[in-house]
């Protein structure tokens, strides 16, 4: 948790605001009427133990199993993990991509993009959640008017990214949500 005092928002709180978590970075806060929004970067609690459950971020399998046109060969290391180009090594694995980007491949829709790109984009954010780097985006809106009760709702796109994605993703919502209000950008603290 973190403190934002009353100064940070002029005028429209009172007393200090103890945030949910504690931010990592820069924090965002956009002004719409009697409500505040505040957003900011912070580790994940809760991090996943398995980074590669449910599919969305690709699949390790392996080579047999694999379109030779959509999977990268994966060498998973104490240090980490490597991609190559072209066949597995012995006992090796391949990175599959998800199903969304296999349909946007085939179709030539720009979601399908660089198969290499999205590779190594998936490799960096293992290799953070491996460091234990696990980050998300944290929103709270809070109203500001009298008599409410003052609790905010929270809430958490807990994505696997490394810091350096996470706070990629805050610009972005911030920019988004900044877009949306009207507004030319946001107070960061």
């Amino acid at each position: 948790m973190d403190t934002i005092e009353p100064d940070d928002i002029p005028g429209r709180i009172g007393r200090p605001y103890e945030t949910a978590h504690e931010p990592a970075g820069e924090v965002h806060i956009h002004l719409d009427g009697d409500h505040a929004e505040i957003l900011y970067v912070a580790a994940d609690p809760f991090p996943p133990t398995d980074f590669w459950a449910g599919g969305a971020r690709g699949r390790l399998a392996d080579p047999a199993e694999a379109d030779s046109r959509l999977a990268l060969s994966l060498r998973v290391t104490e240090e980490g993990a490597e991609l190559a180009v072209g066949p597995p090594t012995a006992g090796g694995k391949v990175l599959l991509p998800p199903e969304s980007f296999v349909s946007a491949y085939a179709e030539g829709r720009a979601g399908g993009g660089d198969l290499l790109a999205w590779g190594r984009r998936q490799v960096a954010a293992y290799d953070a959640w491996r460091r234990g780097e696990v980050y998300g985006v944290v929103r709270e809106s809070l109203s500001l008017s009298r008599g409410s009760s003052g609790l905010p709702d929270v809430q958490a796109n807990w994505a696997v990214l490394d810091f350096a994605g996470a706070e990629d993703l805050l610009r972005e919502t911030a920019e988004r949500r900044a877009s949306e209000l009207g507004q030319s950008g946001a107070p960061r603290l």
